[in-house]
């Protein structure tokens, strides 16, 4: 059985292949995801984002560091980046989006470093809980500030 630091490293292998059914395999049914933003995620609310993200931004990766574990939680710092080649619509996602689709841009991004605690049970992600602060810099904001969109 894998241990819970290689099921995460293994979700974002995933996530940057592209291949998000397999991404979602590693997710338990009953996944929550908290991020920078107010609320929380269900699994398909999650993998839509990511979804949404990837058609932006095809070529997205991240590379992880700081990976440790404490019994079932996994910590880690993601930094990410990737250019930003096609549409971005966020607004069926509740986050308070009233810019409609964003146009591909060309631009190059790289987000902040995010800090993230994941819950890992029975070989499933059950949480991720982004822990960073909250800046004008980072989350849905700072990707927004980075193409030139305000919210």
């Amino acid at each position: 059985m894998q241990t819970g630091m290689e099921i995460v490293r293994a979700f974002y292998v995933a996530i940057d292949a592209g291949n998000l059914e397999k991404a979602g395999q590693f997710l338990s049914e009953d996944f929550r995801g908290f991020g920078t933003e107010p609320g929380t995620m269900s699994k398909d609310e999650a993998l839509e984002m990511l979804s949404l993200l990837k058609a932006a931004m095809p070529n997205l990766k991240h590379a992880l560091s700081n990976i440790r574990s404490e019994g079932s939680l996994v910590m880690l710092t993601a930094h990410a980046g990737g250019r930003h080649t096609g549409p971005l619509d966020l607004s069926n996602m509740g986050m308070g989006m009233g810019v409609g689709i964003v146009p591909g841009s060309g631009k190059m991004v790289i987000f902040l470093p995010d800090e993230f605690e994941y819950t890992v049970t029975n070989g499933k992600i059950t949480s991720e809980r982004n822990v960073t602060p909250v800046t004008p810099f980072n989350g849905v904001t700072g990707f927004l500030n980075a193409l030139g969109v305000s919210r």
